[in-house]
């Protein structure tokens, strides 16, 4: 399911390899494989930018513009997946594919953000084909108002929708609008989340 999300506050300790006992599709990081001291503030939900030095081992497309580098940073440690948004790095006219043997500096950062399980307006699923089967006890949620799912906009990257309670509290989902979506927006739902951990990539060059 094509979900994504954003906007939980990590913890000041940084992610394992590995994952909790909420649904992720990405690899915790162990960011202390070597990384320098943190330098600059980052996004939501996300640790201080971190810095090193490896060999790209793999590329894969995930669908443009997301690719997933398997970088390794240490001889006795398995390789390291960091995700990038390659048009938004500066790559000049070599290909992401083009890095793998490579060695390489990277800058990322590493965090958890909210991943969207499933939606449910009126006591039903709004997420169309993407409705999950059956609910998952450790998954949590949020009631309130619906906003950002005006329409039905396509592209290669997911939308941003937020759910804001009624005491204020706001969570930013990452996902792709679909037409059950819309007739919700405005209204009053229920999002039902688990955790995704994730390694993105800011700045990666030969």
């Amino acid at each position: 399911m094509r979900l994504f999300a954003s906007s939980v506050v990590l913890a000041a300790a940084l992610v394992l390899y590995g994952c909790d006992s909420e649904p992720t599709d990405t690899n915790a990081a162990d960011a202390n494989v070597g990384a320098s001291s943190a330098e600059n503030e980052t996004a939501d939900g996300a640790d201080d930018l971190l810095h090193e030095t490896g060999l790209v081992t793999h590329v894969e497309d995930n669908g443009y513009p997301t690719y997933t580098f398997t970088i390794l940073f240490r001889a006795d440690q398995p390789g390291f997946d960091l995700t990038a948004n390659v048009a938004e790095l500066d790559l000049g006219d070599a290909s992401p594919e083009s890095f793998t043997g490579k060695t390489v500096s990277v800058d990322y950062v590493s965090g958890e953000e909210p991943n969207l399980m499933d939606m449910r307006a009126s006591d039903r699923s709004v997420l169309g084909s993407d409705a999950p089967e059956e609910t998952d006890p450790n998954w949590k949620n949020i009631t309130g108002t619906l906003s950002g799912a005006e329409a039905v906009v396509g592209g290669d990257l997911p939308d941003e929708i937020t759910v804001t309670a009624a005491d204020g509290q706001k969570l930013t989902f990452k996902t792709y609008v679909n037409a059950e979506m819309v007739p919700a927006n405005g209204k009053t739902v229920t999002a039902l989340y688990g955790t995704r951990y994730f390694n993105r990539i800011v700045r990666l060059q030969p």
